[in-house]
């Protein structure tokens, strides 16, 4: 029995040493003391700019020190302020321990060194590191302007110096501008497929030479046109995918002109196609409304500040104002260039907005498309079909025919793929027919001269000049104008004087040879007639198509009507409104370009 008692001694013995103990350190928690530390290390500021630095792991306040006060100071509360360009070490003393923080001080500069532009453009300049309003201002602001906001406006060639002042100092600039001899619209050409582009060269010596050089012929070959006045057609053929540039320069011109062509494959990489709410979202804001005197059409903006329009929207206009999709409006001061055989324009407005991106690839038939404008007024609208062919020539201008729902108002609008990218200007429709709308290809942009822009009271100036015409003044013969049938013809510029008896309707002829825009003011005696005065416009079917809106001049009153009209037999009726009993007489006058 003891024998047995001895043995269960043992075992008991070696389980408790081989059984585990618990650890009384293992359930004890020790808590450590957090790190102090710095926020910052590294700091850089601009000159009147503000920084809080903080120690975080003490409830200790630390103490404050700069190693050069007149570089950065630092308050008791760690808030450091730039004084002067230079560096500075920040120390925050917590007990014997020191933390430091290096600051180095900046002074503002203007984000750009100097300017160099033509005559049209802008930039906008800014003052890095403002903490406050900059007050901006040019020395010579016939040469160029600058807006409160830092647009810089190149009026006309010279050199002026541009001065921002913030918190009583100031910086400078110098700006230069001029028409540059050897120009081209874009410096930058992006294609898939053989391009041209429009060379301008201004002042060139009689019997001298252009040349071109081209940095890697395996990229791309180009060869020169025919001469146009100053212009020059450079042909850009492709050879294979890569990036080059070519260089114009001329004999007897110490300028060179630099263009980078950047050619990619015409094969587009796999991509979403864009349905057309993402279409409208992408696109509308860089769709613009064009208003003149006496007309509304549609733009684009094709690059930052630059917008494109058919020239007739602009045509013969002393005032063209554009109207952005948030609603803000700019009056129109430069013409950047136009052609009227394309009819394209270019007009720049000092404006930081989205623009469309050109398509470079080639267009295919069938493709869905878009348009966006302004029909009749109706800002922002969208519309869509597809290509109906990509290659409609008429006097050597190429169109992309297109089955897109095309109308007044349309006109300079822009015609968008399913990626969102323009392929062409909306320009004119065949109005017997049924979706036969035609838009300039959108490549043939650069073949507009911008060698020197203009402005827009220049512009019509030389306009008036260029194209004064004689009216022709008529009477209304009361035997034939009672019926459209019988009634007489209008030639395009003509005043008409008449008198419409009550419950009665004078009709006149018009035929247009082309799409263009008919305008038509009349007026009455008094203020009165005018007011109760109708002037409409029918087609041939005598289908109602305007009726005359009342128009307010200083302190006159028009009964007006302004449209785009395809071309076509119309008719001008003038009657008065019912309730009216007595015979108006009447004068309107009746334009539109050939």
């Amino acid at each position: 029995m003891k024998r047995y008692k001895i043995i269960i001694s043992m075992v008991l013995l070696v389980l408790v040493t081989l059984m585990p103990v618990p650890s009384l350190i293992s359930n004890t928690s020790i808590a450590q003391a957090a790190a102090v530390k710095l926020n910052k290390s590294e700091l850089e500021l601009y000159v009147h700019e503000t920084y809080t630095l903080k120690v975080s792991g003490t409830s200790s306040k630390p103490k404050w020190k700069s190693s050069d006060k007149t570089v950065a100071k630092v308050s008791s509360n760690g808030k450091v302020t730039a004084v002067k360009e230079g560096t500075a070490v920040i120390t925050a003393t917590v007990g014997s321990k020191k933390y430091k923080c290096n600051v180095t001080v900046k002074d503002l500069f203007i984000n750009k060194h100097f300017l160099d532009l033509q005559v049209g453009e802008f930039f906008k300049l800014s003052l890095e590191g403002a903490t406050k309003t900059v007050k901006w201002k040019s020395s010579d602001k016939d040469v160029i302007s600058v807006s409160k906001d830092g647009f810089a406006y190149a009026n006309n060639e010279g050199t002026a110096t541009i001065t921002a002042t913030h918190r009583g100092t100031k910086y400078t600039i110098e700006a230069y501008v001029r028409n540059r001899l050897i120009n081209t619209f874009q410096k930058v050409i992006v294609c898939s497929r053989d391009t041209d582009i429009m060379i301008s060269c201004r002042d060139l010596p009689v019997g001298k030479n252009i040349y071109h050089s081209v940095a890697d012929s395996d990229i791309i070959e180009c060869n020169w046109g025919k001469w146009s006045g100053d212009t020059i057609p450079l042909s850009i053929k492709v050879l294979k995918e890569g990036i080059t540039s070519i260089t114009v320069t001329a004999d007897d011109i110490e300028e060179e002109l630099v263009i980078y062509v950047c050619v990619f494959d015409s094969k587009r990489p796999e991509m979403d196609k864009l349905d057309a709410e993402e279409i409208y979202e992408m696109c509308a804001p860089a769709t613009v409304e064009i208003e003149t005197n006496d007309r509304i059409g549609s733009g684009f903006f094709i690059d930052c500040g630059v917008v494109v329009t058919n020239y007739h929207v602009i045509k013969g206009q002393s005032s063209i104002k554009i109207k952005l999709y948030n609603g803000e409006e700019y009056d129109v001061k430069y013409i950047l260039g136009y052609d009227e055989k394309l009819d394209l324009a270019l007009l720049s407005i000092p404006v930081e907005t989205v623009f469309l991106l050109r398509n470079f690839r080639s267009t295919k038939v069938g493709e869905a498309v878009y348009a966006i404008g302004s029909p009749y007024g109706l800002t922002d609208t969208l519309t869509n079909g597809i290509v109906s062919s990509v290659s409609r020539h008429s006097d050597d201008v190429k169109y992309i025919q297109t089955s897109t729902p095309i109308n007044p108002g349309n006109s300079g609008g822009s015609l968008i793929n399913a990626y969102g990218e323009v392929i062409g200007v909306n320009t004119w429709i065949y109005k017997d027919g049924q979706n036969l709308g035609f838009a300039v290809d959108i490549n043939q942009l650069y073949l507009i001269d911008t060698s020197v822009p203009v402005t827009v009271k220049d512009y019509y100036e030389k306009y008036v000049v260029d194209n004064h015409v004689e009216y022709t003044e008529i009477t209304e013969d009361s035997n034939v104008s009672g019926h459209y049938e019988t009634c007489q013809l209008l030639e395009p510029y003509t005043v008409v004087e008449g008198v419409t008896a009550p419950q009665a309707i004078d009709y006149y002829k018009v035929i247009i040879p082309e799409v263009t825009i008919m305008s038509i003011f009349g007026f009455a005696t008094t203020y009165y007639e005018t007011h109760n005065l109708i002037i409409a416009v029918f087609d041939s079917d005598l289908e109602l198509l305007y009726t005359s809106e009342d128009y307010y001049s200083d302190v006159y009153l028009y009964q007006a009507i302004s449209r785009e009209f395809a071309a076509g037999t119309y008719y001008i009726a003038v009657c008065s409104y019912k309730n009216y009993t007595d015979p108006i007489y009447y004068c309107f006058v009746m334009t539109y370009l050939k």
